[in-house]
């Protein structure tokens, strides 16, 4: 069995995707545009008595934890239970096309696409206040690393779904 989304699902997908790997440009840009219009960067005994390296240790932690969840998040969410509402257990034919299931896997790759954005942001955040653009590069990187390796994808959806049939065929509970 195979699972089938529709054309118009993944094209808004790459949209979005690509949407969002270009605002990581964006915001490099907007970095360099605000730091250049600031003036001469502050003393570096000054940034280090001031809240900047806190911001830049929590805003690690953070980015590291926002990460994390994004690569764990369809683990977490695509289960059993989710894919058994959205997908059909009685199927005969080898393709299963579910505009459902294609929206539900879009949703899931937009809340992970921008928990990775905003990786790209808390850079942005430091880079300005910093007045040194090398502070976003690290968390932009890893924003780009991040969203190349999670395309939209169904892979998630078809592991739980040929679990549900799989049970459903040795009769037990599809749903649980």
């Amino acid at each position: 069995m195979t699972l089938v989304f529709p054309a118009e699902v993944r094209r808004k997908a790459w949209i979005v995707h690509l949407a969002i790997i270009a605002s990581l440009g964006v915001y490099f840009l907007a970095a360099r545009f605000v730091i250049a219009s600031q003036g001469p960067p502050p003393d570096p005994a000054d940034v280090a008595d001031g809240p900047l390296p806190l911001l830049r240790v929590i805003l690690t932690a953070l980015a590291a934890i926002e990460l994390v969840a994004a690569l764990a998040l369809p683990r977490l969410l695509v289960t059993p239970k989710s894919v058994g509402r959205v997908l059909p257990l009685q199927v005969r034919e080898k393709r299963v096309e579910s505009r459902g299931a294609a929206e539900a896997c879009l949703t899931l790759s937009i809340i992970r696409w921008a928990l990775i954005e905003s990786v790209a942001i808390y850079g942005l955040v430091l880079a300005i206040m910093s007045q040194d653009l090398a502070e976003y590069l690290p968390f932009g990187l890893a924003a780009l690393v991040g969203l190349v390796l999670t395309p939209f994808s169904s892979r998630r959806f078809e592991q739980v779904y040929h679990q549900l049939l799989e049970a459903q065929a040795q009769g037990h509970a599809p749903i649980g």
